[in-house]
């Protein structure tokens, strides 16, 4: 098992400094890491697939230690401050059964002869042989899916979604989903799931609501700027937010095969604002309006935010895209657009970008020995879909 970036002990320590300090590391943060952009999620195990393997994840975790709930929950949630712990025992379980774990070693080529993989190059100039190697890169592997790409490894781009996150104090949410009976001891902070068809069928919809949760700074690189959020197992926190993301694909960005990427990677660099990754924010009243805003609410995102007008940040089409659903999503839902309401950018890695193109065994259609799995293989999205993939190919292979 090659890991480019540390054991999740020592990455909890890097990512303490991010939060504290804004010092990123671009191999060790939010994304890059044991357990990958997983461990510091907000743990959410639902999904829309239905294929018998899904029980075979769950089980799993909580024989790992999680709560026996989320067998049988219908949206089960593991919380950011469990899902390090759930990683750690996994790797400790991994290990038991004869897996050797290799970190800070970060695969930056292939070796590849008539059109069959040969090894891996690491970052320190070594070369393990390889016949068969399982990509498994995640959504933010960008370095990596270039080399593939000038290999001549077959890719393809893919529709995903960008946006912003929108964030409210949690009794706002609660008033709004349940009404007087908010504040009620025996009821959970309240969720909200939201979509919208804008002009042309586009969707606009909400994306990984964390319900008592936070902000998290996600970027990779200098000079880019990403959000996510998570929240703990007890989401107990004061405010609320969630991914409000538009779709975006091939014809908005081209249908060269990393014309995605390039676009993602543009979107992150507009939003970044030069300071030590201080995120780009807009009341939602000020952002209807087109005009910056003068003051900000408290944000729960631990590097601070800066008055910006996200009209100046997001693709027009993005833009008018979120206007039109807000103003919908407003006149319904009492609050949601309120003068508490806040914007933040920008959310831009709800999936990948790009897809490795696979046959029927998980196997890239012109590079025999090397499979590609989960999310930034292009074929599944969250911790359990991407699981079931990676189980589905590693029985491909066996």
């Amino acid at each position: 098992m090659l890991e480019r970036g540390r054991p999740v002990e020592q990455r909890d320590e890097d990512v303490r400094r991010l939060f504290t300090e804004a010092r990123l590391d671009p191999e060790s943060n939010i994304c890059f890491g044991e357990g990958g952009a997983g461990t510091y999620s907000d743990g959410k195990l639902t999904t829309r697939i239905g294929h018998p393997l899904v029980r075979h994840v769950l089980q799993t975790f909580v024989d790992l230690g999680a709560p026996g709930d989320v067998l049988y929950d219908a949206a089960p949630h593991l919380g950011s401050d469990r899902l390090p712990g759930l990683v750690r025992a996994m790797r400790e379980r991994l290990i038991q059964q004869g897996v050797e774990f290799r970190f800070d070693a970060k695969v930056t080529d292939v070796a590849i002869e008539d059109g069959r993989l040969r090894g891996l190059v690491l970052a320190d100039g070594s070369t393990i042989e390889a016949d068969a190697v399982l990509f498994a890169i995640g959504h933010s592997a960008a370095d990596l899916v270039r080399a593939l790409h000038r290999r001549g490894v077959a890719i393809e781009p893919k529709g995903f979604a960008v946006g912003v996150r929108i964030e409210h104090e949690q009794r706002v949410i609660d008033q709004m989903q349940y009404g007087r009976a908010a504040g009620h001891p025996r009821l959970p902070p309240a969720t909200y799931r939201l979509t919208h068809r804008g002009p042309g069928g586009r969707g606009v919809y909400s994306f990984c609501m964390c319900p008592g949760g936070m902000i998290l700074p996600s970027a990779t690189d200098a000079g880019h700027l990403v959000i996510n959020g998570g929240s703990n197992a007890a989401r107990s926190g004061e405010r609320a937010n969630a991914a409000l993301v538009v779709a975006v694909g091939p014809d908005d960005f081209g249908a060269e095969p990393l014309a995605g990427l390039a676009f993602r990677e543009a979107l992150e660099a507009q939003a970044a604002s030069g300071e030590a990754l201080r995120a780009p924010a807009q009341r939602v009243v000020d952002f209807l309006a087109g005009r910056t805003s003068r003051d900000l609410p408290p944000v729960s995102y631990p590097l601070g935010v800066a008055p910006a007008n996200l009209h100046d940040v997001l693709p027009p089409l993005v833009r008018e895209g979120l206007l039109n659903a807000l103003r919908r999503w407003g006149a319904r839902r009492r609050g949601f657009t309120g003068a508490g309401a806040v914007l933040v950018g920008v959310e831009t890695r709800t999936s990948s970008p790009w897809r490795l193109v696979r046959n029927e065994q998980f196997e890239s259609v012109n590079v025999r020995g090397l499979y590609v799995a989960g999310e930034g293989a292009g074929y599944a999205g969250g911790i359990v879909s991407s699981a079931v993939d990676g189980l589905r190919a590693a029985l491909g292979i066996s």
